[in-house]
């Protein structure tokens, strides 16, 4: 699945949508975007990070792994932010963890998790 949320700093509006809003971003500078990424294929995924956003072979690498220690790293001008977010079937003490990638640039935001985030949901 992937989510996109694109902003229009001009207008101040925000068009909610899918993978069709990437190409409207990739073409306009002034636009800045959120893509939540959720259950894609890997190579697909990993395509799309790299030659759409440029991200680091390696970080898309760790954004992927399904158990990854949280890390903090800067590639170039993208800030990359590896945790651990609640399980959106946790119900008491007894919680489980999902991991929850992230990219911030100053004109994109990235989130990638592998089961439902209620994080990104809310927002």
């Amino acid at each position: 699945m992937i989510r996109v949320q694109l902003f229009d700093p001009i207008s101040q509006s925000i068009e909610m949508g899918g993978a069709e809003l990437i190409e409207r971003w990739a073409s306009n500078t002034s636009l800045k975007i959120w893509v939540d990424l959720q259950d894609n294929a890997l190579k697909k995924e990993s395509r799309l990070l790299e030659e759409t956003f440029g991200l680091h072979p390696l970080a898309i690498e760790d954004a992927q792994k399904i158990r990854h220690p949280p890390k903090l790293e800067r590639f170039d001008d993208v800030v990359f932010l590896l945790l651990k977010g609640l399980d959106a079937d946790s119900e008491n003490i007894d919680f489980g963890t999902i991991q929850v990638a992230i990219f911030v640039a100053d004109r994109f935001l990235i989130t990638r998790h592998s089961n439902k985030s209620l994080s990104t949901d809310a927002l």
